[in-house]
């Protein structure tokens, strides 16, 4: 339809134009309020909106557990109504009383957010100088000091609550009634349908003949087998390869292939270009999705154990970006003043899993940071205050496939931050495998925090409280073992639950615990250029760096710390290479060990730390085992005898430190004793005959895939040669 205008209708209307102060020359209505930058439509609207500044009197809502305070009683009478919508929509769609309490005491989502009171107040700095001098502060003060924000002095930690959706509401809060608990029984379905899809999404492979499909099979299955249990960060039950993002499934193909030699060679042909292809993908942004993480993690796994030397170094460089690809989200990113949760606890099983999934895949990022540190000598890059997630739900939850059984174990989580406050104030906490790991990387970031913190007053010239932290941290990592780990550092209790398949394996699953106690003494750095390393971090070492670490280990091998550490390297070599002493093999029968099929991927690498403290250690306090090499006619000291062969030494010391105390020093009885050891380690003679060790160490780990053990073969090597009498100190052909 044509509307056909006449000239007297588009003549303009005479009318009194009035002086409007908040008019603009945009036609709308600002704010002159300072700092205040909302305009609006039309003057009652910004009337309204002015209440906000200038408040005369305040309305509260009157609904249990409710304190919101609006400035209006209309929006308050609103607010309040969809309280009674809310509790009667809930009351006719459940019968369950329970449930329906558990809605009606959730949190309310945000409305009216502009006519509320109370806006989040600006974080305040702290010092570092707030540590008075001849300060000797009381267990429970030092612990507050761990956990304090560098950036803020004002903020309980205790409060915060986590930003994901997936700690909003937990599964009690689905409707069953239109969302059941998703089932799948394609955890390792492999047709060429999938087998085509994964080489679309990596073209790379389609020339790759051993990229087959018993080979995928094969691959899954040791996944979901081996490494699953370990690291259990995605959800099982309702994981589907036809589902689930290639580039998750190519992960998993990689890291699954690493448990069996027949599977071994597509690994890095996956490996090399996978990286590259989820940074390149679409879905490769914040907020992540829970395979991005999932995946970065599981590539990140293999690159640094399991892989050669420039893998290896891309997997250091490329863990800040994952890391501030979590910081970009509600994970380790938002406000740091949060203290309430958005949104209301409806949600549905997928929405559950998926953010449970997410939460863990973030919280196997700081535990691969920590670890990462200890056993690489890596720079941490999260914080503790950063993490403020519960620890993951109960793995009985999280591997059920059965609702009843799910509405039984699921519940409120404890705080990350909470529990490990308890376990530093020795209370007994009860969590999962996966969450035993967590609470010991969170002591040991401790530790790596208060380094931080002692190197910068002592910069800076302030006092530190360096001569306390490491006694409580120490004794938490005791505790964390005794209270947490009952059954020891050795015992398969969780097989059943994850159908592990190597019950045979009687060492010990958390070497980073025996790791942990050398390291807060001995750091990566020193044990490595001590031991004849030409170099570090690409870092070249020349002879002053030598002479300085000299003297830090001949100072370290003094002290009670050092003979704990040793302690610690003996305990944990007899767990892995000889059957418990009060067992009725201990004296026939020996353990085997293979690093190239150890199915704890970082294990073999402290096996290498451990040898390396152990070695400095005797080195320094009793010389070599003897000068063989000294000999003119001898270069290297491949063909001359040891002392004692490796697995003589290692019985003779267990056996002596046992009758010293009159103890058994092996498996879960030693743990209450490790100090009493420590005291008379000492009293054990010819320690420093460890070429014997040395050698069998050398030869159970030097056909690693790993380019990075292969090269600590050699140092090891350049360590037998010293113990032999060799005046070189550097192994020139380490990196060669």
């Amino acid at each position: 339809m044509i509307m056909i205008t006449s000239e007297a209708s588009r003549k303009p209307r005479n009318k009194i134009l009035k002086y409007d102060p908040f008019l603009k020359e945009d036609g709308r209505y600002h704010c002159s309020e300072f700092q205040c930058s909302k305009s609006f439509s039309r003057p009652d609207h910004l009337a309204r909106h002015q209440l906000n500044h200038k408040t005369k009197h305040t309305y509260n809502c009157a609904w249990p557990g409710c304190h919101k305070t609006f400035v209006r009683s209309d929006v308050k009478d609103k607010h309040y109504k969809r309280h009674q919508k809310r509790e009667e929509n809930l009351k006719k769609k459940f019968t369950d009383p329970q449930i329906s309490t558990l809605f009606s005491l959730g949190k309310q989502p945000a409305v009216e957010l502009e006519t509320e009171l109370n806006p989040p107040q600006p974080l305040a700095l702290t010092a570092l100088s707030d540590v008075e001098s001849d300060l000797t502060l009381p267990p429970s003060e030092l612990i507050q000091y761990f956990f304090k924000d560098d950036r803020s002095d004002s903020i309980n930690l205790t409060n915060f609550e986590f930003g994901l959706p997936g700690d909003a509401f937990s599964p009690l809060s689905i409707n069953e009634s239109f969302s059941m608990l998703p089932i799948s029984e394609n955890q390792t379905l492999v047709d060429y349908e999938l087998q085509a899809q994964l080489i679309e999404s990596l073209p790379q492979l389609s020339v790759e003949s051993d990229f087959t499909l018993p080979l995928i099979e094969t691959s899954l299955q040791s996944y979901w087998t081996f490494h699953h249990p370990q690291f259990p960060i995605i959800h099982k039950p309702s994981f589907s390869t036809k589902r689930a993002h290639p580039y998750l499934v190519l992960a998993m193909i990689m890291v699954g292939a690493t448990y069996d030699k027949s599977t071994v060679s597509i690994c890095d042909k996956i490996g090399l270009p996978l990286r590259w292809s989820i940074c390149s993908c679409e879905e490769f942004a914040p907020p992540p999705k829970s395979w991005v993480i999932q995946s970065l993690n599981l590539l990140e796994i293999y690159e640094l154990t399991s892989s050669n030397r420039r893998l290896h170094e891309r997997a250091y460089l490329n863990h800040g970006l994952k890391i501030q690809l979590l910081r970009r989200s509600a994970l380790f990113g938002g406000n740091p003043l949060k203290t309430e949760q958005d949104g209301d606890r409806h949600g549905t099983w997928e929405k559950w899993i998926e953010d449970e999934s997410l939460k863990r895949a973030a919280l196997m990022a700081f535990y691969l940071d920590t670890q990462h540190a200890v056993i690489f000598g890596h720079e941490i890059t999260l914080y503790l205050h950063q993490i403020k997630l519960s620890l993951p739900c109960d793995e009985h939850l999280w591997e059920s496939s059965k609702l009843d059984d799910c509405k039984k174990r699921c519940g409120n989580e404890i705080k990350f931050l909470d529990a490990l406050k308890k376990l530093l104030h020795r209370n007994k906490i009860t969590t999962s495998r996966f969450g035993k790991k967590l609470l010991l990387a969170g002591l040991l970031t401790i530790m790596f925090q208060m380094e931080q913190k002692d190197m910068q007053v002592s910069v800076l010239e302030w006092v530190s409280v360096k001569y306390q932290w490491k006694e409580v941290i120490s004794s938490a990592i005791e505790f964390w073992k005794f209270a947490i780990c009952q059954d020891g550092c050795c015992d398969n209790q969780d097989q059943l639950i994850y159908q592990v398949n190597y019950p045979q394996d009687t060492a010990c699953k958390f070497p980073l615990y025996h790791l942990a106690e050398s390291y807060m003494q001995l750091t990566h750095y020193d044990y490595l250029i001590y031991a004849g390393a030409p170099s570090r971090m690409n870092v070249k070492a020349c002879g002053r760096d030598y002479e300085a670490v000299e003297r830090r280990i001949q100072r370290w091998s003094k002290t009670f710390n050092a003979r704990l550490a040793v302690v610690h390297g003996y305990a944990f070599l007899c767990e892995l290479l000889l059957m418990p002493q009060d067992s009725p093999e201990y004296s026939e029968q020996i353990i085997d060990y293979n690093a190239s099929a150890d199915h704890h991927l970082y294990r073999p690498h402290v096996v290498t730390s451990i040898a390396f403290v152990l070695w400095a250690y005797t080195f320094c306090t009793e010389g070599p085992e003897s000068y063989l090499l000294r000999s003119p006619i001898m270069e290297n000291g491949d063909s001359l005898p040891a002392r004692e062969e490796g697995y003589t030494y290692l019985k003779r010391i267990g056996t002596e430190l046992s009758l010293k105390l009159g103890g058994v020093f092996h498996g879960v009885t030693f743990h209450s004793s490790m100090k009493l050891y420590a005291n008379v380690i000492d009293e054990i003679s010819s320690k420093n005959h460890i070429v014997g060790l040395l050698r069998l160490l050398k030869s159970k780990i030097e056909t690693h895939r790993s380019e990075i053990l292969r090269e600590h073969c050699k140092l090891l090597n350049n360590c037998i040669e010293r113990s032999l009498g060799k005046r070189a100190v550097t192994c020139q052909n380490m990196y060669g």
